[in-house]
């Protein structure tokens, strides 16, 4: 959710794009100036110390449930996801003289895997098993808000924003689990659909790391460009 910024030598990078604050279409300007700097973002910004978005790392996910005859041990360690920098802004307000940004997104399809162990009684069907775990979430809409304030260095005025605060909504979400049943197709497919059959409860432990990875590599990548450059220079008159 960076939008602008200025060398220090008063040169522009080709992918950011300034706007200026008494624009009367500020809306359209910022979301112009995302389109262009979002491929920058998946790859990250070396020269501004913005760290790359893709993959973003979501770590381990523990769910652990269920009295013994509908049990639900399922771990999935080194879990990536592909995708949160192709996001779409589709309505935002914003308040500048009190750095206030609010925004309505759409994650048209986040892509994730990782390494899987599951252990996992449902009806008469126990499923057990390790390997990979990949999946696709569609269209995931999401509330972003952005609070900033002023800070001073070297007498000099400098925005910083606070941690962002992001949720979502959940859209389809398609698991595939490899290696259930030893590799056995047909037990696994059918495993794989009674999965996804409940893929609420295993989207319900990914959505709050997936917002907080998200909402901690926006926050730094706003920062770290923020940080190098006045107010007066990335929000002019």
């Amino acid at each position: 959710m960076v939008f602008f910024a200025t060398f220090s030598n008063g040169e522009l990078p080709e992918y950011i794009k300034v706007c200026k604050r008494s624009d009367p279409d500020l809306y359209d300007c910022i979301s112009n100036s995302v389109e262009t700097l979002k491929p920058k973002l998946r790859k990250g910004i070396p020269e501004l110390n913005v760290p790359s978005m893709e993959p973003l790392p979501l770590g381990t996910l523990a769910l652990n449930r269920g009295p013994q005859s509908a049990r639900v041990d399922f771990n999935i360690t080194n879990l990536l996801v592909w995708g949160p920098s192709s996001f779409i802004i589709k309505s935002m307000n914003h308040d500048i003289p009190n750095y206030r940004f609010a925004f309505k997104v759409l994650l048209p399809k986040l892509h994730f895997k990782g390494q899987y162990s599951i252990n996992m009684n449902v009806l008469l069907l126990k499923l057990k098993g390790r390997g990979l775990a990949t999946g696709n979430i569609t269209n995931y809409f999401g509330d972003v808000n952005m609070q900033g304030h002023k800070i001073i260095k070297d007498e000099k005025e400098y925005l910083q924003f606070d941690k962002l605060n992001i949720k979502l909504k959940v859209g389809q979400t398609r698991f595939k689990l490899d290696n259930l049943f030893n590799g056995n197709p047909a037990l696994g497919t059918l495993a794989n659909d009674v999965i996804n059959q409940n893929s609420d409860l295993f989207i319900e432990e990914i959505k709050p790391a997936l917002e907080k990875s998200m909402s901690d590599i926006f926050t730094e990548a706003a920062n770290n460009i923020l940080n190098k450059f006045t107010f007066d220079e990335l929000f002019p008159e």
